[in-house]
Protein backbone atom coordinates (compact mmCIF):
# COMPACT_ATOMS: atom_id res chain seq x y z
CA UNK A 1 0.00 0.00 0.00
CA UNK A 2 2.83 2.39 0.85
CA UNK A 3 4.52 1.66 -2.46
CA UNK A 4 1.28 2.22 -4.37
CA UNK A 5 0.74 5.56 -2.60
CA UNK A 6 4.26 6.69 -3.43
CA UNK A 7 3.83 5.79 -7.09
CA UNK A 8 0.45 7.53 -7.26
CA UNK A 9 1.90 10.67 -5.64
CA UNK A 10 4.42 11.04 -8.49
CA UNK A 11 1.56 11.69 -10.93
CA UNK A 12 0.61 15.05 -9.37
CA UNK A 13 2.70 18.20 -9.13
CA UNK A 14 1.83 19.10 -5.50
CA UNK A 15 2.81 15.64 -4.20
CA UNK A 16 5.59 14.50 -6.55
CA UNK A 17 8.94 14.02 -4.79
CA UNK A 18 11.28 12.74 -7.50
CA UNK A 19 13.14 15.46 -9.47
CA UNK A 20 12.41 13.81 -12.81
CA UNK A 21 8.69 13.64 -11.98
CA UNK A 22 8.53 17.31 -10.95
CA UNK A 23 10.46 18.37 -14.05
CA UNK A 24 8.16 16.34 -16.31
CA UNK A 25 4.96 17.64 -14.70
CA UNK A 26 6.20 21.24 -14.93
CA UNK A 27 6.83 20.66 -18.63
CA UNK A 28 3.19 19.54 -19.01
CA UNK A 29 1.96 22.95 -17.83
CA UNK A 30 4.36 24.81 -20.11
CA UNK A 31 7.21 25.55 -17.68
CA UNK A 32 10.67 24.41 -18.77
CA UNK A 33 12.57 24.04 -15.50
CA UNK A 34 15.82 23.20 -17.29
CA UNK A 35 15.70 26.38 -19.36
CA UNK A 36 14.80 28.43 -16.29
CA UNK A 37 17.72 26.99 -14.29
CA UNK A 38 20.16 27.67 -17.13
CA UNK A 39 18.89 31.25 -17.47
CA UNK A 40 19.21 31.86 -13.74
CA UNK A 41 22.68 30.33 -13.61
CA UNK A 42 21.59 27.65 -11.13
CA UNK A 43 23.14 24.98 -13.34
CA UNK A 44 25.85 25.01 -16.01
CA UNK A 45 25.91 22.96 -19.23
CA UNK A 46 27.90 19.75 -18.92
CA UNK A 47 29.08 18.14 -22.20
CA UNK A 48 29.22 14.72 -20.52
CA UNK A 49 25.51 14.54 -19.63
CA UNK A 50 22.19 16.14 -20.42
CA UNK A 51 21.02 19.35 -18.80
CA UNK A 52 18.04 17.44 -17.39
CA UNK A 53 20.39 15.09 -15.54
CA UNK A 54 22.39 18.06 -14.26
CA UNK A 55 19.20 19.69 -12.97
CA UNK A 56 17.97 16.49 -11.32
CA UNK A 57 21.29 16.14 -9.50
CA UNK A 58 21.16 19.76 -8.38
CA UNK A 59 17.63 19.30 -7.04
CA UNK A 60 18.62 16.17 -5.15
CA UNK A 61 21.48 18.04 -3.53
CA UNK A 62 19.37 21.11 -2.82
CA UNK A 63 15.63 20.28 -2.49
CA UNK A 64 14.74 23.94 -1.90
CA UNK A 65 15.62 24.66 -5.54
CA UNK A 66 13.06 22.08 -6.65
CA UNK A 67 10.40 23.59 -4.39
CA UNK A 68 11.13 27.06 -5.79
CA UNK A 69 10.77 25.72 -9.34
CA UNK A 70 7.51 23.95 -8.43
CA UNK A 71 6.05 27.26 -7.19
CA UNK A 72 7.44 29.25 -10.12
CA UNK A 73 5.89 26.85 -12.61
CA UNK A 74 2.43 27.26 -11.13
CA UNK A 75 2.75 31.05 -11.13
CA UNK A 76 3.94 31.03 -14.74
CA UNK A 77 0.56 29.69 -15.88
CA UNK A 78 -0.94 33.10 -15.12
CA UNK A 79 1.74 35.11 -16.93
CA UNK A 80 0.99 36.66 -20.29
CA UNK A 81 3.53 35.40 -22.84
CA UNK A 82 2.11 36.58 -26.13
CA UNK A 83 1.51 39.76 -28.10
CA UNK A 84 -2.08 40.15 -29.20
CA UNK A 85 -3.29 43.66 -28.40
CA UNK A 86 -1.21 46.82 -28.77
CA UNK A 87 -0.97 46.96 -24.99
CA UNK A 88 0.50 43.45 -24.96
CA UNK A 89 3.29 44.55 -27.29
CA UNK A 90 4.30 47.39 -25.01
CA UNK A 91 4.02 45.30 -21.84
CA UNK A 92 6.10 42.42 -23.19
CA UNK A 93 8.83 44.64 -24.60
CA UNK A 94 9.15 46.49 -21.30
CA UNK A 95 10.28 43.19 -19.77
CA UNK A 96 13.27 42.95 -22.11
CA UNK A 97 16.65 43.94 -20.58
CA UNK A 98 17.51 46.00 -23.67
CA UNK A 99 14.41 48.18 -23.25
CA UNK A 100 14.07 51.01 -20.78
CA UNK A 101 10.45 51.67 -21.72
CA UNK A 102 8.09 50.83 -24.55
CA UNK A 103 4.59 51.55 -25.75
CA UNK A 104 2.54 50.54 -28.77
CA UNK A 105 -0.41 51.70 -30.83
CA UNK A 106 -2.49 49.94 -33.46
CA UNK A 107 -2.65 51.82 -36.77
CA UNK A 108 -4.16 51.27 -40.18
CA UNK A 109 -1.36 50.61 -42.65
CA UNK A 110 -3.39 51.18 -45.81
CA UNK A 111 -4.22 47.54 -46.48
CA UNK A 112 -4.34 46.00 -43.00
CA UNK A 113 -3.86 46.89 -39.37
CA UNK A 114 -0.33 47.09 -38.00
CA UNK A 115 1.15 47.58 -34.55
CA UNK A 116 3.69 50.37 -34.15
CA UNK A 117 5.95 49.92 -31.14
CA UNK A 118 7.88 52.85 -29.73
CA UNK A 119 11.02 51.81 -27.85
CA UNK A 120 13.22 53.75 -25.46
CA UNK A 121 16.40 51.60 -25.46
CA UNK A 122 18.41 50.83 -22.35
CA UNK A 123 21.45 52.07 -24.27
CA UNK A 124 21.26 55.79 -24.98
CA UNK A 125 21.30 55.57 -28.75
CA UNK A 126 18.77 55.10 -31.63
CA UNK A 127 17.55 51.56 -32.19
CA UNK A 128 19.40 51.23 -35.53
CA UNK A 129 22.71 52.60 -34.24
CA UNK A 130 25.38 50.01 -33.53
CA UNK A 131 26.15 49.21 -29.91
CA UNK A 132 29.57 49.94 -28.52
CA UNK A 133 31.70 47.26 -26.88
CA UNK A 134 30.70 48.67 -23.48
CA UNK A 135 27.01 48.45 -24.39
CA UNK A 136 27.39 44.79 -25.33
CA UNK A 137 29.40 43.99 -22.21
CA UNK A 138 26.80 45.59 -19.93
CA UNK A 139 23.74 43.85 -21.40
CA UNK A 140 24.87 40.65 -23.11
CA UNK A 141 24.55 38.37 -20.09
CA UNK A 142 21.11 39.70 -19.14
CA UNK A 143 19.82 39.48 -22.72
CA UNK A 144 21.14 35.94 -23.22
CA UNK A 145 19.53 34.77 -19.97
CA UNK A 146 16.24 36.45 -20.89
CA UNK A 147 16.17 34.77 -24.32
CA UNK A 148 17.01 31.36 -22.88
CA UNK A 149 14.21 31.66 -20.34
CA UNK A 150 11.66 32.55 -23.03
CA UNK A 151 12.88 30.15 -25.71
CA UNK A 152 13.93 32.99 -28.02
CA UNK A 153 16.70 32.40 -30.59
CA UNK A 154 20.07 33.54 -29.25
CA UNK A 155 21.64 36.79 -30.36
CA UNK A 156 24.74 36.74 -32.55
CA UNK A 157 26.84 39.34 -30.77
CA UNK A 158 29.20 41.35 -32.96
CA UNK A 159 30.14 44.91 -33.87
CA UNK A 160 26.94 45.24 -35.95
CA UNK A 161 24.58 44.54 -33.01
CA UNK A 162 21.78 47.11 -32.67
CA UNK A 163 18.72 47.39 -30.46
CA UNK A 164 16.55 46.36 -33.40
CA UNK A 165 18.59 43.20 -34.04
CA UNK A 166 18.31 42.28 -30.35
CA UNK A 167 14.55 42.86 -30.12
CA UNK A 168 13.42 41.42 -33.45
CA UNK A 169 13.78 37.70 -32.48
CA UNK A 170 11.83 38.36 -29.29
CA UNK A 171 9.00 40.11 -31.13
CA UNK A 172 8.92 37.37 -33.78
CA UNK A 173 8.63 34.76 -31.03
CA UNK A 174 5.60 36.39 -29.36
CA UNK A 175 3.67 38.23 -32.06
CA UNK A 176 0.58 36.81 -33.76
CA UNK A 177 1.14 35.14 -37.13
CA UNK A 178 0.28 37.58 -39.89
CA UNK A 179 0.35 40.62 -37.59
CA UNK A 180 2.88 43.20 -38.86
CA UNK A 181 4.86 44.83 -36.05
CA UNK A 182 6.97 47.91 -36.70
CA UNK A 183 9.65 48.71 -34.10
CA UNK A 184 10.61 52.38 -33.99
CA UNK A 185 12.38 54.82 -31.74
CA UNK A 186 9.94 56.37 -29.31
CA UNK A 187 9.34 60.00 -30.25
CA UNK A 188 10.85 62.19 -27.56
CA UNK A 189 8.94 65.46 -27.11
CA UNK A 190 11.10 67.96 -25.26
CA UNK A 191 9.15 70.08 -22.77
CA UNK A 192 10.17 73.61 -21.76
CA UNK A 193 8.95 74.85 -18.37
CA UNK A 194 9.59 78.19 -16.63
CA UNK A 195 9.00 77.93 -12.88
CA UNK A 196 8.75 80.46 -10.09
CA UNK A 197 8.70 79.16 -6.52
CA UNK A 198 8.35 80.91 -3.17
CA UNK A 199 10.30 79.17 -0.43
CA UNK A 200 9.06 79.05 3.15
CA UNK A 201 10.89 81.33 5.55
CA UNK A 202 12.43 78.51 7.59
CA UNK A 203 13.94 76.64 4.59
CA UNK A 204 17.16 77.19 2.68
CA UNK A 205 16.86 77.92 -1.03
CA UNK A 206 19.68 75.51 -1.93
CA UNK A 207 17.95 72.59 -0.21
CA UNK A 208 14.61 73.37 -1.83
CA UNK A 209 16.27 73.69 -5.24
CA UNK A 210 17.89 70.26 -4.86
CA UNK A 211 14.56 68.75 -3.79
CA UNK A 212 12.75 70.28 -6.77
CA UNK A 213 15.40 68.99 -9.17
CA UNK A 214 14.93 65.49 -7.77
CA UNK A 215 11.14 65.77 -7.92
CA UNK A 216 11.19 66.86 -11.58
CA UNK A 217 14.15 64.65 -12.52
CA UNK A 218 14.53 61.46 -14.51
CA UNK A 219 15.81 59.41 -11.55
CA UNK A 220 13.72 56.88 -9.70
CA UNK A 221 10.51 58.49 -8.50
CA UNK A 222 11.09 61.66 -10.52
CA UNK A 223 8.25 63.25 -12.47
CA UNK A 224 10.00 62.54 -15.80
CA UNK A 225 11.44 59.14 -14.80
CA UNK A 226 11.23 56.40 -17.47
CA UNK A 227 8.92 54.24 -15.34
CA UNK A 228 6.35 57.06 -15.33
CA UNK A 229 6.37 57.55 -19.09
CA UNK A 230 3.00 57.22 -20.78
CA UNK A 231 3.11 57.15 -24.56
CA UNK A 232 0.55 59.34 -26.25
CA UNK A 233 -0.71 60.70 -22.93
CA UNK A 234 -1.70 64.27 -22.14
CA UNK A 235 0.81 66.15 -19.98
CA UNK A 236 -1.15 68.25 -17.51
CA UNK A 237 0.18 71.46 -15.99
CA UNK A 238 -1.70 70.71 -12.78
CA UNK A 239 0.39 67.55 -12.29
CA UNK A 240 3.58 69.60 -12.46
CA UNK A 241 2.24 72.08 -9.90
CA UNK A 242 1.09 69.26 -7.64
CA UNK A 243 4.57 67.73 -7.77
CA UNK A 244 6.16 71.06 -6.84
CA UNK A 245 3.74 71.73 -3.99
CA UNK A 246 4.55 68.31 -2.50
CA UNK A 247 8.20 69.36 -2.05
CA UNK A 248 9.01 70.23 1.53
CA UNK A 249 9.71 73.96 1.84
CA UNK A 250 7.64 75.11 -1.16
CA UNK A 251 5.05 77.69 -0.18
CA UNK A 252 3.77 78.75 -3.60
CA UNK A 253 4.60 77.35 -7.04
CA UNK A 254 3.66 78.92 -10.35
CA UNK A 255 4.40 77.97 -13.96
CA UNK A 256 5.07 80.88 -16.30
CA UNK A 257 5.77 78.89 -19.49
CA UNK A 258 4.70 75.41 -20.44
CA UNK A 259 5.29 74.27 -24.01
CA UNK A 260 7.07 71.97 -26.40
CA UNK A 261 10.66 72.91 -27.13
CA UNK A 262 10.94 74.99 -30.30
CA UNK A 263 9.75 78.41 -31.47
CA UNK A 264 6.92 77.02 -33.58
CA UNK A 265 5.10 75.58 -30.57
CA UNK A 266 2.78 77.92 -28.62
CA UNK A 267 2.76 78.35 -24.86
CA UNK A 268 0.19 76.10 -23.17
CA UNK A 269 -0.02 77.74 -19.73
CA UNK A 270 -3.56 78.92 -20.37
CA UNK A 271 -4.68 75.60 -21.86
CA UNK A 272 -2.98 73.77 -19.01
CA UNK A 273 -2.02 70.72 -21.03
CA UNK A 274 0.25 69.45 -23.80
CA UNK A 275 -1.33 66.79 -26.00
CA UNK A 276 0.85 63.91 -27.18
CA UNK A 277 -0.03 61.29 -29.77
CA UNK A 278 0.90 57.73 -30.67
CA UNK A 279 4.41 56.83 -29.50
CA UNK A 280 5.31 60.35 -28.37
CA UNK A 281 6.40 60.83 -24.77
CA UNK A 282 7.18 63.90 -22.69
CA UNK A 283 10.86 64.45 -21.89
CA UNK A 284 12.53 67.02 -19.66
CA UNK A 285 16.11 65.88 -18.96
CA UNK A 286 17.14 69.46 -18.05
CA UNK A 287 20.48 68.87 -19.77
CA UNK A 288 21.32 72.23 -21.34
CA UNK A 289 23.84 70.60 -23.68
CA UNK A 290 20.86 68.78 -25.24
CA UNK A 291 17.97 71.25 -25.04
CA UNK A 292 15.92 69.22 -27.52
CA UNK A 293 15.32 66.73 -24.71
CA UNK A 294 13.55 69.35 -22.62
CA UNK A 295 14.61 71.72 -19.87
CA UNK A 296 13.24 74.04 -17.23
CA UNK A 297 14.25 77.32 -15.60
CA UNK A 298 13.74 77.73 -11.89
CA UNK A 299 13.57 81.03 -9.97
CA UNK A 300 13.33 80.91 -6.18
CA UNK A 301 12.00 83.67 -3.94
CA UNK A 302 12.02 83.99 -0.18
CA UNK A 303 13.44 81.49 2.22
CA UNK A 304 16.98 81.55 3.59
CA UNK A 305 20.00 82.11 1.41
CA UNK A 306 22.45 79.23 1.61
Amino acid sequence: SDRADRVAAEAYLPTARRPDSVRRLLKYIGYDAVRAALAAGDIQPDPSRSSSAVLDAAWLANPSMMEAARSAGVRAIHEQNRMVTAEDHGNQLRLHPAVLHAGAVAEWGGAWSMVKVGVLPAVDRPIDEKWSADDRASLQAAVDAFHIMRDVPPIVWNADTTTRSVLTPYVERLRMVGQPVLIEDAVRVGIMIALSVRVRDNHFQSEVRDAIERALGTGQGGFFAPERIEFGAVLHLSDVVQTLMAVDGVEVASVNRFKRVGPRWPDQVVAGRIVLHGIEFASCDNDHTRPERGYYSLVLHGGRIG
